[in-house]
């Protein structure tokens, strides 16, 4: 299991996630993007597909404080297609 931290940006009308190590803050990339193009923040963990090891499934969850923004259901799946290479 792997296990980090995320946002969710907009960049020309799609959302892009960007996984990052724990120890980072997410406010750090508000020196990157501007907030009203982040879209979510949270937490996620990676598992391996027990019968398909090049497919991994994804958890998001909880919340940025530093940002105030919370994990989306929809996180999740965005972020299971950029891991496995379908996004």
């Amino acid at each position: 299991m792997e296990y980090g931290k995320y946002i969710i940006v907009e960049v020309m009308r799609h959302k892009v996630p960007i996984l990052f190590y724990p120890l980072i803050e997410h406010s750090a990339f508000l020196k990157c993007f501007h907030k009203d193009f982040i879209k979510s923040a949270g937490f996620f963990e990676v598992y391996s597909d027990q019968d398909d090891h090049d497919y991994h499934f994804v958890n998001t969850f909880r919340n940025s404080t530093s940002l105030d923004l919370t994990s989306r259901v929809e996180d999740t799946k965005l972020i299971e297609k950029f891991i496995n290479g379908r996004g």
